[in-house]
């Protein structure tokens, strides 16, 4: 289900990770996102980043499909200047199921390296 929810999106996880849906986000229309509107420069900016991507296989083309869930994209200003792409999938989150996880400090690292592990 998730691979398949993954390819409609257009998305792929390169390390093989997949995620569990709660239900697939079908609507007779889909959501709209919140803002659709960008200036020239932004168009071709959001262009130039997506290509970057197919390029690189971190997105790949999907078919349209009339009950697609479109997510929002918008560009951030970069501290060093240019843009960075952001794919705002909050609206999608929904669909998916939570799972914890503990996310250890550097202070384990002592504790469970053992010698050869590097």
């Amino acid at each position: 289900m998730a691979s398949h929810l993954f390819r409609c999106l257009g998305l792929r996880d390169r390390a093989g990770v997949q995620t569990r849906i709660l239900r697939v986000p079908i609507s007779a229309v889909p959501p709209l996102p919140r803002s659709m509107y960008f200036s020239l420069l932004d168009r071709n900016l959001i262009s130039t980043e997506i290509s970057a991507l197919v390029k690189k296989g971190a997105v790949v083309k999907a078919p349209r499909h009339p009950s697609g869930f479109v997510s929002p994209v918008f560009l951030v200003d970069k501290k060093g200047g240019g843009s960075r792409l952001i794919l705002n999938l909050k609206d999608f989150n929904v669909f998916l199921l939570y799972r914890h996880f503990k996310m250890e400090g550097i202070h384990l690292l002592r504790d469970i390296l053992q010698e050869g592990d590097w």
